[in-house]
């Protein structure tokens, strides 16, 4: 026992001395990029700390303080819980460095330790630019004393730990009932379980929010709802909850202490049963194992014989077809069947897909409001847009890893490489958002008109979003990683989700500005003058997003330097 928490301290020792290597050199090699960095990372945590700030201010006053602090940890700990299984599988199962780990002297269950708060990281990365700034919010809106506020740093690691181990702990019961052999099809079939079950619950617990807009509310004020989410006070976020809300209080501080002793004990047990499960699971020859037989649909791949090497297309003919030129036509195609092979990417890919199931299932509940469950489902197609666009255009570049200096040594230009990049992305996630649309059209009657704007938006977005996904990870490249969870590095994942956030801001306020000025008007002739107008502007803004990140992106990786 002792040594394998000596082996375990040093290999955690090992991980914080690389990340502040890393952390010298940026900040020797680029002082001034590192200085940009951190002054972008504290305004967005000062920003989102305001915004949360003015809402649980909000909450205070109309006397749902308590219940909105349930229901907020509720709703982050099923964002962490949701999306854990890719992060978490990758890092326990797919580690380049298990063989050399594996066949040091560091006991087995020491190895898992340190992989399981590998993943811990890899899974909180987008945590921490909303989740953190919003737990801070909310402990600030709570009664607090200063013992509570030197332990609140513990609280967020213990949160955004307990979903990981959780999580971790499935998986490794899946494939101690299924086998290692068999660890794709496990990640594959927890994966979409986890996520249909979490993301159909976040949709259907709204009607339980505290807050409630009304259509007053639009207008004025906020409604308060004496609805209480019996989830948000079952689940595991529940505890922090408890004792955020009592630790301030002399009577409660009794029940926040239980509260935290109990948070302590969960994560213990769970940690300790990763381990028992983990020390026997896991080694280099039993992930190797896993390798031996590959899927099925991975094997047609390999035994297709439309395949060639010296050109994308398997004939002249298919050659005429095609609209793009021959080094574009074969990244497409790379991609295309490199997204087949990668589990990881797929699953990641197939979850949003589950929140479209959501407004069906209303429809059967309420068929009394069919249309406003209409616009509902148009407003489930753009988030499950924004999620595929954001997931497959910041790894675009990052998944070519170390093979990324074979394209740029091949006879084209970073430029030609990031537009297939960018075609790539875009074409596929237009092609699921388009078929979305149509099949929601045609199920809740939207008129020719509607399922046709609705296309345009859909087409034009999916070019912005992934024009600025493809460029921000070729901004911020990571070509070397040990998995496939970390290809994207996190500044680039961090800053790519505000970058969407405020490309959607943007556009949805210029068409909304639009609707305000047309709304007033009579003139068949002024509104669509105006209409034209703000489309204009719209696809102008839209170009400015996949141009100027494209170039930058391409001047970066023109310029990069391979220091491994």
């Amino acid at each position: 026992m002792a040594n394998s928490l000596r082996m375990f301290l040093l290999l955690i020792r090992v991980r914080l001395n690389g990340a502040l290597n890393q952390t010298k050199k940026t900040w020797i090699s680029s002082p001034l990029f590192a200085i940009g960095l951190v002054s972008l990372g504290v305004s967005l945590f000062i920003a989102i700390y305001t915004g949360f700030n003015l809402f649980f201010q909000l909450a205070a006053h109309l006397q749902v303080l308590s219940e909105t602090a349930f229901q907020l940890l509720g709703y982050l700990f099923l964002f962490l819980f949701a999306g854990s299984v890719p992060f978490v599988a990758s890092t326990l199962l797919q580690s380049g460095d298990y063989n050399l780990l594996f066949s040091s002297p560091i006991p087995p269950r020491a190895v898992v330790a340190a992989k399981l708060l590998d993943a811990t990281v890899a899974n909180s990365l987008q945590f921490t630019a909303i989740g953190t700034p919003a737990i801070v919010a909310c402990a600030a809106a709570l009664p607090m004393n200063l013992f509570s506020w030197l332990l609140l740093p513990l609280l967020i690691v213990l949160f955004v730990l307990t979903p990981a181990l959780l999580t971790a702990l499935i998986l490794l019961t899946a494939l101690l009932l299924i086998g290692v052999k068999r660890a794709r099809a496990s990640i594959a079939a927890l994966n979409g379980i986890m996520a249909a079950g979490v993301c159909i619950t976040i949709v259907l617990e709204v009607n339980h929010l505290p807050i409630q807009p009304t259509m007053e509310a639009l207008h004025s004020s906020f409604a308060a709802s004496s609805s209480v989410s019996p989830l948000a006070h079952r689940i595991p976020s529940a505890l922090f909850a408890d004792y955020l809300t009592h630790i301030g209080s002399p009577d409660g501080m009794g029940l926040a202490m239980l509260a935290f002793g109990k948070i302590i004990a969960l994560n213990a047990l769970l940690f300790g049963s990763c381990l028992l499960l983990g020390g026997k699971l896991l080694s280099a020859a039993n992930l190797s194992e896993e390798e031996i037989t590959p899927p099925a649909s991975q094997r047609r791949l390999k035994t297709s014989g439309k395949i060639r090497l010296s050109s994308p297309y398997s004939s002249e003919r298919e050659r005429g077809w095609s609209p793009f030129s021959d080094p574009i036509a074969g990244i497409i195609l790379k991609d295309w069947k490199y997204l087949f092979r990668d589990s990881v990417l797929l699953s990641q890919l197939a979850m949003p897909m589950i929140l479209v199931v959501v407004p069906f299932i209303l429809e059967f509940q309420a068929p009394e409001l069919r249309n406003e469950i209409s616009l509902f489902s148009s407003a489930i197609v753009g988030v499950v847009l924004f999620m595929q666009t954001s997931i497959l255009s910041l790894t675009s570049i990052g998944l070519e890893s170390q093979s990324f200096w074979v394209a740029l040594t091949a006879p084209i230009n970073s430029k030609t490489f990031l537009q297939a990049k960018f075609l790539f992305c875009t074409l596929l996630s237009s092609g699921a958002g388009l078929a979305l649309t149509l099949i929601t059209g045609i199920f809740f009657r939207q008129s020719p008109s509607a399922l046709l704007i609705q296309s345009f938006f859909v087409a034009s977005g999916s070019a912005g979003l992934c024009g600025l996904g493809v460029g921000l990870s070729a901004i911020f490249p990571r070509f070397v990683y040990e998995n496939p969870a970390h290809r994207v590095s996190a500044w680039g994942l961090i800053l790519g989700f505000f970058v969407y956030i405020a490309y959607v801001f943007i556009s949805g306020t210029l068409f909304a500005a639009d609707w305000l000025i047309t709304s007033k008007m009579t003139d068949t002739t002024q509104i669509l003058s105006i209409n034209i107008v703000a489309t204009s502007l719209y696809l102008v803004f839209t170009w400015i997003c996949v141009y100027a990140p494209l170039a930058m992106g391409a001047k970066r990786i023109e310029n990069y330097e391979w220091l491994h």
